[in-house]
């Protein structure tokens, strides 16, 4: 698999390991675009969710990276996962996807912990300009 070498980084530590990352969304369009172009930059995917059910759990046990999260889905919203995740490790490393520029979303989740956001569909370059800085 060739790295990205489009946007300047690719998802390899200087160890040469990859950096595992846990993808949550509701869409399973969203999940396939989010790995695909992690994959293709040398991330690995080390799980994924359909919703925010369970995710500390998935967390806990996967102890990624980075995650990426949905603000909105239906069992579970983001908002709540970003809560659960970041009392359990406040040193997480959240990246939030959003469908909408929603401001009063985005600067609660921001507020609670996260990292950064996203407006879905995420512009490759973008998505990964975004993820190099969290990982940094």
């Amino acid at each position: 698999m060739a790295a990205d070498k489009q946007c300047g980084f690719d998802g390899l530590k200087a160890d040469g390991t990859p950096y595992r990352v846990l993808v949550v969304d509701d869409s399973i369009i969203m999940r396939k675009i989010l790995k695909k172009v992690l994959c293709d930059a040398q991330y690995e995917i080390c799980g994924e969710a359909e919703d925010g059910g369970g995710v500390l759990e998935l967390y806990k046990s996967l102890r990624p990276d980075l995650v990426t999260l949905d603000i909105f889905m239906d069992q579970v919203d983001g908002i709540t996962v970003l809560k659960e995740i970041m009392a359990y490790d406040k040193s997480a490393k959240v990246l939030m996807l959003s469908g909408a520029e929603e401001k009063k979303s985005i600067i609660k989740a921001v507020s609670l912990g996260a990292r950064g956001y996203v407006v879905k569909p995420p512009n490759r370059l973008i998505l990964m300009e975004k993820i190099r800085k969290i990982l940094k």
